[in-house]
């Protein structure tokens, strides 16, 4: 379902501030270390489908709100033109 995106930190972030969850509660609530996701709203690491699929759920997100493309994921279309 997420194949190809990664976690879009911002958007994470203000989903979170928004809605007045700590990192560390939406790391209980997702089992997904809370440093983790400090780390992911910083852009420093990403999650596997699985662990976005949690934190949109706990976010109360679509999943397509709290991520986006990642080009090196979608494989090499490049032609080689300019």
């Amino acid at each position: 379902m997420f194949r190809g995106v990664r976690p879009d930190g911002n958007a994470i972030r203000d989903s979170r501030e928004r809605q007045g969850i700590s990192l560390r509660r939406l790391g209980q609530r997702t089992h997904i270390n809370y440093v983790t996701l400090w780390r992911v709203e910083k852009g420093l690491a990403s999650l596997t489908e699985d662990e976005i699929q949690r934190l949109a759920g706990a976010l109360g997100e679509p999943g397509e709100e709290i991520t986006h493309d990642d080009p090196q994921e979608k494989g090499n279309d490049h032609d080689g033109s300019l």
